[in-house]
C-alpha cells in the first residue's frame, strides 16, 4: 500500500482505491539522536541532549505553534547517513545543515526502526494539522486532537491555536455560492499538486505502473 503525507491526513492507494484517513492522535514523541520532540496537536517542543551541537544546545529548547510553521520534511536514515526531521519556518530562513538547525531533528542511520517509526508517525500528524497552504481554517478538533464531526464542530470549538506566522484564511464570499471560484480553484490546484505527488512516487519506484495509471485516473475524474 503506498501513502503519501497530506496536511488534510495521509492519502493511501490499495490499488483499487484512493482515501484519505486522518493523521495519528497526538500527543505524539519521536526520539533523535540529538534530542526529543514533542507534539501536542498545536504545539511542537524540541529539547536537546549531550550528542546535539553547540549552536543547538547553547539555544536550548525550542518551542514552536502550528502557526509558525510552513512545513515539515522527513528525511530517512539511508545505511550509515543520518536522516532528519525538519520544521520548516515560514518567511525566508537559513539554509543550515540539520546538526546545526535548530528546527531540525537528527535521526540516526544505525537506528532506523527506533527512530523512523516515532519520526513519521510525528511527521503526518503535524501534516495533518497545519493550515490549508490556500487558506481556511483548520479542521475542529477535540482537545486529543481528534477530528469533530462537521456536525459537532460548532458545539464544540477547538482549543485556540497559535496563529503567528501562518496563512491567511480566505473570505468567503457574501450573499454568492461558497462553492464559487475561489473554492474552485482551490481545489483544482489540491488536485494537480496531488497529480505530482502520484508523478513522484511513480517515478520513484513506489507505484507500479498500473497503481500510477489508477491512481491518477481517480484523481483527473475530480478535475
Amino acid at each position: 500500500m503506498a501513502e503519501i503525507l497530506q496536511r488534510a491526513g495521509a492519502w493511501t492507494f490499495d490499488g483499487e482505491h484512493l482515501r484519505i484517513v486522518p493523521g495519528p492522535a497526538v500527543p505524539l514523541t519521536a526520539t533523535g539522536s540529538d534530542g526529543t520532540v514533542t507534539f501536542d496537536g498545536e504545539n511542537l517542543q524540541l529539547d536537546w541532549n549531550w550528542m546535539a551541537e553547540e549552536s543547538k544546545a547553547s539555544a536550548g529548547p525550542r518551542r514552536l505553534g502550528l502557526g509558525d510553521l510552513a512545513g515539515v520534511e522527513w528525511t530517512p536514515a539511508l545505511g550509515w547517513e543520518n536522516g532528519s526531521l525538519r520544521f520548516r519556518l515560514g518567511g525566508d530562513q537559513p539554509a543550515l545543515k540539520p546538526e546545526h538547525d535548530p528546527h531540525c531533528l537528527v535521526l540516526w542511520g544505525v537506528r532506523q526502526a527506533r527512530e523512523t517509526s516515532g519520526a513519521v508517525r510525528l511527521a503526518a500528524a503535524v501534516a495533518a494539522r497545519l493550515p490549508h497552504p490556500h487558506g481556511g481554517s483548520r479542521p475542529a478538533r477535540a482537545r486529543d486532537g481528534r477530528a469533530l464531526p462537521e456536525a459537532d464542530a460548532a458545539q464544540h470549538p477547538p482549543e485556540a491555536a497559535t496563529a503567528t506566522g501562518g496563512p491567511r484564511a480566505e473570505t468567503a464570499p457574501t450573499g454568492g455560492d461558497v462553492g464559487g471560484p475561489v473554492a474552485a480553484g482551490a481545489d483544482h490546484d489540491v488536485l494537480l499538486r496531488r497529480l505530482r505527488e502520484l508523478g513522484e512516487l511513480h517515478r520513484s519506484g513506489v507505484l507500479t505502473d498500473e497503481e500510477f495509471a489508477l491512481a491518477k485516473k481517480a484523481v483527473l475524474d475530480r478535475l
